[in-house]
């Protein structure tokens, strides 16, 4: 047969005239779960052992897509997390709960090449009825993942096609994080705290930006539904959109007004620390 397609462990493995694909998590071949983040080690260890499985070396393979993730332990439900992840340039957001339980935020490219998802990972794995590993047993668990799902993507980002062992390369790992990091420290959150200098004389006019920005920063929906509908009512150009949006960066980096959310600062101190730790 010139064409076939089968399993080995988790990994799905197809072959035709072109050569041999082969799909999967290599985080779940290895632990049988996909909860547990991997080290650059624990990477190597994968492909070794998926290496041997399938007596074929994967040293010149090349690697189709991507997928750098970690599973982060918060003290709150994460869907409290996800209300404060905002729209982020460049992409497209979308939103998926069940039964009013907020789940999932992804976000994605126009061409599909990139994406970032975000999503309760306890929730996950108990509608799949899959074992949750001790660690994180009775917690409440953010999945982050950073995706690159087309080869060409994985050119414009790392300046070269790469293979399977280049995934356990220091500095192709390295590299990989930092794209990671990238891309999370992207995304606008809202939530933030706004406060007032008493130390400064206020205004009329400051009192009122002050109240506005803590209404936008809290009602982070609302404020869009009121953008949307006055945008599809005519009453605001795109122009006008633009400026609105290019204000509200802005102010969401002015540390002068406010500051970011304690469950959006608690977040950043664990995506900033998994960035930099497996290597």
């Amino acid at each position: 047969m010139n064409t076939g397609t089968g399993h080995i462990g988790t990994m799905r493995v197809s072959h035709n005239l072109d050569g041999v694909i082969i799909q999967g998590s290599i985080a779940k071949y290895l632990h049988g779960e996909n909860m547990t983040p991997l080290s650059r080690n624990g990477v190597k260890m994968a492909i070794e052992k998926l290496d041997t499985a399938i007596n074929l070396s994967l040293s010149g393979v090349a690697v189709g897509s991507i997928e750098i993730g970690t599973s982060i332990i918060l003290r709150e439900n994460p869907g409290e997390y996800l209300r404060l992840f905002g729209d982020m340039r460049g992409y497209t957001k979308t939103a998926h709960s069940k039964y009013g339980f907020l789940k999932t935020v992804s976000y994605g490219t126009p061409t599909g090449a990139y994406q970032f998802c975000a999503y309760d990972k306890g929730r996950e794995m108990a509608d799949k009825k899959q074992p949750i590993p001790a660690l994180f047993s009775g917690k409440h668990v953010l999945r982050l993942e950073y995706r690159i799902v087309r080869r060409r993507g994985i050119r414009n980002k790392l300046g070269q096609d790469i293979t399977a062992y280049d995934l356990f390369n220091y500095e192709v790992y390295r590299r990989l994080q930092s794209l990671f990091l990238e891309v999370y420290q992207a995304i606008p959150k809202t939530g933030r705290v706004v406060y007032i200098d008493k130390s400064k004389p206020m205004t009329p006019a400051l009192l009122e930006r002050l109240q506005a920005e803590q209404w936008r920063q809290s009602y982070p929906e609302k404020y869009n539904a009121v953008l949307q509908s006055l945008t599809e009512s005519g009453s605001l150009t795109a122009k006008n959109i633009e400026r609105i949006r290019a204000k509200d960066r802005r102010q969401g980096r002015d540390f002068s007004m406010s500051d970011k959310s304690p469950l959006i600062a608690e977040l950043d101190n664990h995506v900033r620390t998994a960035a930099k730790s497996g290597a």
